[in-house]
């Protein structure tokens, strides 16, 4: 199936998962398949006010030059605290690209932070650690762009899901194509529940809506055609995860940023090693396991928040 944002809700398109008829097994047909459906996917999703949340990853760089050739006023967004990898990379990558003018940052404090988790814990209802991690990112993307006037934000959401970008999409490979493959469908399946849902609540909490280009109904078909061994290539003892994503962008931006990993994002903006300080500062012990969601639901408890009592 496919999936997009509208209005603020999350919509469930009429695109069942199922193995296609043919695959394209042939690199260049597979990449140059691939820009021209998210070049389409992404012109039909922007307008005036969008902004496109910025990590400086393959992800959110190829979003970007192509929405800048559609778009040259469109604006970058990208949040952390001073010197994370998240910051460093995306002013890099947005120099490297020729978007310097276009890239707004926020500097988040400590501070800024603990501030926003009663919101992130309301918005998604959930005090599970990971979310609120995750979340609290894209909480503050959505808040810059909705301060410099944005209503609409595009993110890279589905790109991992859909061309093998997670770390045990290699394992499976190991296992066989096929392996992959099924993989690949489940993670698409699942992906409404496990991630959309969180990243909506969060952006629609700052009354920004949500677009996702890599989840439009003729990327995910041209995606799922594609022969896994071009999403996960094994080269020697090395894999290239999200390989054809990175062929598909290549002569678009330099070779520097094709080929560069990112951590994820609660790491990169330094959002996790915060929520581990606050929670052993509550008095939650990390040697005593979850210490952080111990803390997460003494924040909701505070705040009255009824709903981790359900």
């Amino acid at each position: 199936m496919s999936f997009d944002i509208r209005n603020g809700r999350l919509e469930e398109k009429s695109l069942t998962i199922e193995p296609p008829q043919e695959r394209i097994s042939e690199e260049h047909e597979a990449a140059s398949s691939l820009r021209a459906a998210l070049e389409k996917a992404i012109e039909i999703r922007l307008t005036k006010t969008s902004g496109i949340a910025f990590s400086g990853g393959i992800d959110s760089t190829f979003l970007a030059a192509l929405a800048k050739n559609i778009d040259p006023s469109i604006s970058l967004y990208a949040v952390g605290l001073p010197d994370s990898h998240d910051l460093a990379q995306a002013q890099r990558a947005a120099g490297i690209a020729g978007m310097e003018d276009s890239l707004k940052t926020h500097l988040l404090s400590p501070e800024e932070i603990e501030a926003g988790i009663p919101d992130v814990i309301y918005s998604t209802e959930s005090t599970d650690p990971m979310k609120i991690a995750i979340g609290l990112p894209l909480y503050f993307v959505a808040k810059t762009a909705k301060g410099d006037g944005k209503r609409v934000l595009l993110t890279g959401q589905g790109a991992d899901e859909l061309f093998g970008g997670y770390s045990r999409h290699e394992g499976l490979l190991e296992q066989g194509p096929e392996m992959l493959d099924r993989a690949i469908y489940s993670d698409l399946k699942n992906i409404s529940t496990i991630n959309l849902e969180r990243d909506d609540m969060v952006t629609m909490a700052n009354s920004v809506e949500l677009r996702v280009p890599f989840l439009d109904q003729e990327v995910i078909k041209t995606g799922l055609s594609i022969s896994p061994e071009l999403k996960v290539l094994k080269r020697d003892s090395l894999y290239i995860r999200k390989y054809i994503l990175r062929k598909a962008a290549d002569g678009l931006l330099p070779s520097e940023l094709l080929w560069k990993e990112k951590k994820a994002i609660q790491y990169g903006t330094g959002v996790q090693k915060v929520l581990d300080r606050l929670a052993r500062e509550a008095g939650f012990s990390k040697r005593e396991g979850n210490h952080i969601e111990k803390y997460l639901k003494q924040v909701a408890a505070n705040e009255g928040f009824d709903f981790i009592f359900r």
